[in-house]
């Protein structure tokens, strides 16, 4: 959520990953067709004041290269707000 008074760019982006992680985005279209695309090394998108977004993500695991992946998400606004989020995914999880 926004709470400033001035449009913020977010970035999110996947950083000190042990091995391959396959994340992957959910989006909606213009015509409500749902879908899960691969999550890129950084994903951007501008969020006018007041507004909240929600950024869903998934993992495949069955395109996992070891049995357990550790990584660092992070997500900015390159003017001072910064969140590091820990995950830790296993391979032979649901």
């Amino acid at each position: 959520k926004n709470i400033s008074s001035a449009a913020k760019n977010i970035s999110i982006r996947l950083i000190n990953a042990d091995a391959s992680l396959p994340l992957l985005k959910f989006t909606r279209d213009d015509y409500a067709q749902v879908t899960w695309v691969p999550f890129g090394p950084v994903e951007s998108f501008n969020l006018a004041p007041g507004l909240e977004t929600l950024f869903r993500l998934a993992v495949r695991r069955a395109d996992m290269t070891t049995e357990q992946v550790s990584a660092l998400l992070e997500v900015s606004d390159g003017a001072g707000m910064l969140y590091r989020v820990p995950l830790s995914v296993e391979k032979g999880g649901m």
